[in-house]
């Protein structure tokens, strides 16, 4: 909801364009405009190069979708790999970018089609997109430089995912990756901590060997003081006992006969 009114108000200075957009879409079903849809749809799908060149479009119905849309690119915060912005209740905006291709991949949905659906798809097209052209074709296209070849992939996808049969197989699949990709972090994270636990045993034992051989070699020196202030002790105790007998031979004769 925040990121809705968000756009609201960044899109309130010109909202013209992509009301118009959206009016148009849907007067072009005519009297269905006010039967609704059985089941939510993608309606509109744009591949770009950075935010403002268009290299293919696609969509089934009537409406200036492609203007309303990079007025919005404007808007979206670009430092994001993916997003989705909700407009008028009734729409969604879906977008992803790669980055190492610089790539914008974007469509146009019902604001009640799941976003994990709208993911799916636009991750599909940017598959589909990258396997068809190399980065040196994409740096080099003019505007609308793949519309000629890449229009009916994105119509065969857009059916694909649009079809009641493939629509929850779709979603399910969606969240089966976002439960695989979840539950790989969770091993990621759990090998991380196994590798920091062996770490720190490993730290442990070395710092336990560092302290007995610590302990060692500190008893050694302990032995090695004490028998040097022992052999000091005997060297002064032999000097003074020295001295005295000189002193006392010196009084009472070599044979202490004088005493």
């Amino acid at each position: 909801q925040g990121a809705c009114r968000a756009l609201a108000a960044a899109l309130s200075a010109a909202p013209t364009a992509l009301d118009l957009s959206i009016a148009m879409a849907e007067s072009s079903h005519g009297s269905s405009a006010a039967v609704p849809r059985p089941r939510p749809e993608i309606i509109y799908t744009l591949v770009l190069r950075g935010s403002k060149m268009v290299l293919a479009e696609y969509t089934q119905r009537v409406g200036n979708f492609q203007q309303a849309t990079l007025k919005l690119i404007q808007k979206v915060d670009a430092s994001v790999d993916r997003h989705s912005y909700c407009y008028h209740r009734d729409h969604a905006f879906h977008y992803m970018i790669d980055r190492a291709t610089n790539l914008w991949f974007l469509c146009l949905a019902d604001s009640a089609l799941p976003r994990e659906v709208a993911y799916a798809f636009l991750g599909e097209v940017k598959d589909t997109f990258k396997r068809r052209y190399q980065l040196e074709q994409v740096e080099c296209a003019i505007a609308f430089g793949m519309q000629g070849e890449f229009r009916a992939e994105i119509e065969r996808l857009m059916d694909k995912f649009n079809s009641a049969d493939d629509h929850r197989l779709q979603l399910l699949t969606a969240q089966i990756k976002d439960i695989k990709g979840s539950t790989m972090a969770s091993l990621d994270q759990l090998l991380e901590r196994q590798e920091n636990i062996d770490l720190l045993v490993m730290r442990s034992e070395r710092l336990s060997q560092s302290s007995v051989a610590f302990n060692r070699d500190a008893h050694h020196l302990q032995r090695a003081m004490w028998w040097r202030n022992t052999r000091i002790k005997a060297m002064v105790a032999f000097v003074i006992l020295f001295v005295i007998l000189l002193i006392v031979m010196f009084r009472c004769g070599p044979t202490l006969k004088h005493c």
